[in-house]
């Protein structure tokens, strides 16, 4: 029989849905959406990037990036510039008031990360961490084995 509350998807999406909810309305009342904040905290910890390169980073679909990176731009968070190797690369940066929003939001977020990891050990949260990672590792490859199998053949499939 299939148990909900003991699916690994179901647990994680229910965790990270109470994680997020927290945090978004202290990000809220600073006019960001949460994956605006993913944004400027991948540039703000991974520096400047090319959108495909951000993307990767921060875990968002290139085409919301885009939208995600305008607003931004819009509201001086982040800036453009043509990288130089090619003309239609372009490298997104923060600007010194997104370097200052992001310094002023991250107690916020070491807050909020306490206390999810409220009577967790530290050697816990820290393998946690790791699983984490190695979760969504192995899920990259299951989707990147996917795109490469041949329609109509399963991998590992022998065929004469």
């Amino acid at each position: 029989m299939y148990a909900l509350n003991e699916s690994l998807a179901f647990l994680l999406n229910r965790t990270g849905v109470v994680v997020a909810s927290a945090f978004t309305l202290e990000l809220k009342e600073r006019g960001l959406s949460l994956s605006m904040w993913r944004v400027l905290a991948a540039l703000w910890g991974a520096g400047g990037q090319t959108l495909s390169g951000l993307a990767e980073v921060a875990s968002i679909e290139v085409s919301t990036l885009s939208r995600q990176v305008g607003s931004l731009v819009e509201k001086g968070l982040v800036h453009r510039e043509q990288s130089g190797l090619h003309w239609r690369s372009v490298n997104i940066g923060l600007t010194a008031a997104g370097r200052d929003l992001v310094e002023q939001l991250v107690p916020a977020v070491a807050r909020h990360e306490a206390a999810a990891l409220d009577d967790v050990s530290v050697a816990d949260a820290r393998r946690l961490k790791l699983l984490l990672d190695k979760i969504y590792a192995n899920l990259i490859a299951l989707d990147q084995a996917h795109l490469t199998e041949k329609p109509g053949r399963r991998k590992g499939q022998i065929t004469t």
